[in-house]
C-alpha cells in the first residue's frame, strides 16, 4: 500500500481538517485503517463505511482530525456535515482508485463541496500502474466514449430494424387484402417474402461497414 495515503491524510488531520478516504474494495477500508493506527494516529477517530448499513457513523457533524474511510458503494450520494472543520479548511477528499466514468470521478471529487463549503480532493492510487494517473484517465475516457458511441450506434440499428419491419408488415398486409389468408398460393407468396426478407437483412448488416440512416435503409428496401 502507498504511504502516501497515510502521509497526506495524517497531514491534514493533524492541521484540524477532516478527511474522507474513498476506497473500491472492502478489504482496503480495514487496511488503510490499520496503516494509519500502525503511524500512530488515535484509533478512536477513525470511522469506517463500508456498507450501506453503516450509514450511523456519517449521523454525527464531523469534528476537526475526523477521518472516514468509506468505499465508494457506502459512501455515494451522503452528505458529510463539516461545519465544525470549515475554519480549518473543510473535508479533504482522497480517492484511491481511478473511477469508471468522469460521473462518478466528479461525485467523489464534488463531496468536497456538495454544500457549498471549503474542501479539497486528491488522487493517490492505491494499485500501482505502469502508467501515471493522467494517463491511465485519458484511457478511461477514451473507453467510455467508445461505449457510448456504439450504445448509441446498437440504438440507432435497432430503430432501422423497427423502421423496415413496419414497411414489411404494410407490404404483407396490402398483399394479403383485408380477408384472412386461405389461399395457398397466397400463403407461400408471404412465407417467400418473409424468407427473402430475413436473407436481404443478414446480408445488409454483413456487407455495410458504417451507419447509415433510417432513409437511406429504407429507399434500399
Amino acid at each position: 500500500m502507498d504511504n502516501n495515503i497515510v502521509e497526506s491524510s495524517i497531514n491534514k488531520l493533524n492541521n484540524g481538517r477532516g478527511v474522507l478516504i474513498i476506497t473500491k474494495y472492502i478489504k482496503e477500508v480495514d487496511e488503510i485503517k490499520n496503516r494509519l493506527i500502525t503511524a500512530g494516529y488515535d484509533g478512536t477517530k477513525i470511522k469506517q463505511y463500508r456498507t450501506e448499513d453503516e450509514s450511523n457513523i456519517i449521523e454525527e457533524e464531523m469534528k476537526p482530525s475526523e477521518i472516514i474511510i468509506a468505499t465508494n458503494i457506502a459512501g455515494r450520494g451522503t452528505d458529510i456535515r463539516t461545519n465544525k472543520i470549515e475554519k480549518n479548511g473543510g473535508l479533504h477528499v482522497l480517492i484511491t482508485f481511478l473511477p469508471p466514468n468522469e460521473r462518478v470521478e466528479q461525485q467523489n471529487v464534488g463531496r468536497t463541496s456538495r454544500t457549498g463549503n471549503k474542501g479539497t480532493s486528491q488522487f493517490i492510487l492505491l494499485q500501482k500502474h505502469e502508467n501515471n494517473y493522467h494517463k491511465l484517465k485519458t484511457e478511461r475516457n477514451i473507453q467510455e466514449e467508445i461505449g457510448i458511441y456504439k450504445a448509441k450506434t446498437d440504438i440507432e440499428k435497432v430503430t432501422i430494424k423497427d423502421a423496415i419491419f413496419e414497411e414489411l408488415c404494410k407490404l404483407l398486409a396490402i398483399i394479403c387484402g383485408t380477408d384472412l389468408v386461405t389461399n395457398m398460393e397466397i400463403r407461400i407468396k408471404i412465407r417467400a417474402i418473409e424468407d427473402r426478407f430475413g436473407i436481404w437483412l443478414k446480408m445488409q448488416e454483413a456487407t455495410t461497414t458504417t451507419l447509415i440512416t433510417k432513409e437511406e435503409m429504407l429507399n434500399k428496401f
